[in-house]
């Protein structure tokens, strides 16, 4: 079974990991931040520290899909922001037959 919640980052944070996880008898993903600041002359940059990961949590009976059988097909294209921005947030989620991701980026809102 594939895990469908999204997941989102904190105010401020930025993604810098993603990792397939399982999560009771689902694959899952989970995500990593990193709150970014503000600096000197608008540039930004990340605080190492503050890095950390976020695990999925919600498991209900909306939140999956079985991929079992030949009609069950994975997206292989690449999922790319247009325009680029920061990710904020990502899911997996089913398109029509197929398991794909989600991006949601600084320009998104849930």
């Amino acid at each position: 079974f594939v895990h469908l919640e999204e997941i989102v980052l904190s105010p401020s944070h930025i993604l810098t990991g993603l990792q397939f996880t399982k999560f009771h008898n689902r694959i899952a993903i989970k995500l990593q931040e990193t709150k970014i600041n503000e600096g000197k002359n608008g540039a930004y940059h990340m605080d190492e520290h503050s890095r950390k990961w976020i695990d999925p949590k919600d498991f209900n009976e909306n939140n999956y899909y079985g991929i079992e059988g030949a009609n069950r097909l994975i997206n292989g294209h690449a999922a790319g922001l247009d325009p680029e921005s920061f990710i904020t947030g990502a899911a997996l989620i089913k398109f029509h037959d197929r398991l794909s991701i989600k991006l949601m980026t600084s320009f998104e809102q849930l």
